[in-house]
Parts: structure tokens; sequence; C-alpha cells
């Protein structure tokens, strides 16, 4: 048995749970930053009573329960809506979540990327390729190929300023008005008609709400223009999967390029393995970079030892 380090046991702790992450940086980094902690990993913890502050990826349900003393939930990613599910976590105990830390820029990148292959269609030739055909096919300019933005907060305006500088129009939608913006933002479920109908492609980088699961369904779709491509980053739950493949099998979308499923793994028995305009990718558009995102929760931290409000609290009752 190791012996505890002198002092040890009058530390308090930060509990560390992901299943995607490294325990051994996160608990180096963080003890680094805030030496006046030791970090804890799910469900080796000594005593729940020092646990102070918890730092997550889709925890187990249930597992701040025994945190007594908790102060705060930091998520390790934008999406808090597995943490907002809990019920067990108190209505008083902030969650809080990252304010980019290296994913906007790594989700805009994706976003390109997607443009473009849709935009250029290099899916068709990747097609002809298979078929040994040289067969060049019409072009698209960029400046005719508007892009629209799903939700407009800081990840969908990055993306959108990004898509700009390479000479594509866009326009977002958000659910409430957007202030010192230059893109066309349309607003709220009334406009949502229009803008679809304005976009050549989708890309959905909506926060996971009660107003938002499901919004991508049947009638989402069917407003969208016929022959237009559908990109997803926001989240699973936003999107009806049985009705994206019907919009792609009726011709009225001609291809999608997703990244989160509404389970994960994506079972190998989903239809979208082998539809040949579905591009499949295993939710990497942004993954969390531990140095940047461990400074702004070893900030926030020491911004609640100090009396003060950290930045990043979700409003619950707006769901991001």
């Amino acid at each position: 048995m190791t012996e505890p380090i002198a002092g040890e046991h009058l530390r308090k702790s930060i509990l560390f749970f992901s299943e995607f992450d490294d325990p051994r940086k996160w608990r180096g980094l963080l003890e680094r930053g805030l030496p006046q902690f030791r970090v804890e990993c799910w469900p080796e913890i000594k005593d729940p009573s020092d646990v102070e502050y918890a730092v997550v990826w889709n925890p187990p349900r249930d597992c701040f329960k025994s945190l007594v003393n908790i102060k705060a939930i930091f998520s390790l990613g934008a999406g808090v809506d597995s943490l907002l599910a809990d019920n067990s976590i108190p209505a008083d105990i902030p969650i809080v979540r990252l304010l980019d830390a290296g994913l906007a820029r790594q989700m805009s990148h994706y976003a390109i990327y997607g443009v473009l292959h849709f935009q250029r269609q290099f899916f068709e030739y990747r097609r002809l390729q298979a078929q040994e055909k040289w067969s060049p096919l019409p072009v698209t300019l960029a400046n005719s190929f508007t892009v629209g933005v799903l939700g407009f907060g800081t990840i969908g305006r990055v993306i959108a300023t990004d898509l700009e500088n390479l000479g594509f129009p866009v326009i977002g939608w958000a659910n409430s008005s957007k202030s010192n913006v230059d893109t066309e933002v349309y607003v709220g479920m009334t406009e949502l008609d229009d803008f679809l109908a304005s976009s050549q492609l989708v890309i959905n980088v909506l926060p996971l709400t009660a107003e938002t699961r499901g919004l991508c369904d049947e009638r989402f779709f069917s407003r969208m223009r016929p022959g237009s491509y559908f990109i997803n980053l926001g989240r699973g739950g936003h999107v009806i999967e049985s009705d994206l493949e019907k919009a792609i099998d009726s011709g009225r979308l001609a291809g999608a390029m997703l990244d989160v499923f509404a389970s994960e793994p994506l079972s190998p028995k989903s239809s979208f393995w082998k539809r040949e305009s579905v591009l499949i990718t295993p939710h990497i558009s942004g993954v969390t970079l531990a140095e940047e995102a461990s400074d702004q929760i070893i900030s926030n931290i020491c911004l609640i030892e100090s009396r003060q409000s950290p930045n990043g609290v979700v409003d619950r009752e707006r769901g991001y």
C-alpha cells in the first residue's frame, strides 16, 4: 500500500472522470495549477466529503450523490446535456462549460472540409474513381453556395467568419437575436423555414436543449432546398435519424456529414455506414485540448475560491 504524502489528508480534492481523456495528464495539470488540491479519479475517492470540484465528461449517473461539499462541476466539453439530465446534482451547484478552449477552431476546420467536400463534389469523384471513370463535373463556385449555420454562439460565429473569408455567403439561425455580428442571422422558429430554404448546406452547431431536441426531423428536412446538404456537429439528439435517412433516400438531401449520433458508438447495423452520400466520423470534430481546457478550469476554480463568479456557468433553464 502506498504511503500518503505528508499533509495529503489535509488537502481537499477534485474529482476527475472521462473515458476519453488521460487521467494522469489531467492530474498533473490540475495539481500543478492548484497545489492546494489533490485530484482523484472516480470511483477511487478516499473521502467523498473532501471533494469540492468535479471535472468530468459523461460521468456515471448519480456519481455526485455522496459529494456533499461540492462547489461546482466542470464539463470537459461544450455540451452539458448529460449533466443537466442528472437529478442528483443540486440545483444550487453551478455547472460550468468550456468556452472554446480550442474547440471552435477545430470544429471550424471540420466544417470547412465538409463544405468543400460537398461544394466541389468530392464524394462524387470518389464514386467515379471506384468506377475508373474520368468525368469532370460542373463547378459550383463558392460565392453561389450559401451555407447556413444553425446555432450562432461562439462556435457558430467562428465557423461563419472562416467560411466568409473563403468566399462563401453565410447566414445564421439562432433562438434569440444576436448583436455585434455582420452575418445575417434569422431568429426564432418563425424564421427557421426561410433560413432552411436559403441554405445550400446547413451546419448544425446548436446546444442540445428541450427546445432543440429532435429539431431536425421530417418537417425540418422537407423545408431544406432540394439537393442540399446537412452537416451535424451539434449533438445526436438534434436529429431524428430515420427522418434524415428518408430525406436522403428521397433525394431531398444530396448528402450528409455526421460526427454525432443519438447512440454512440454508432451501431454496426446502422444504414448510414453503407450510404455513399453520407460521410461518418466518430465524434472527433472538436477534441478537448487538455492544456487549454485545464487553464480555463483552473482560472475558474481560482475565481470561485476568491468568492467570484466563474465564466461559462450554464443557465439551466436555457440548457447552455
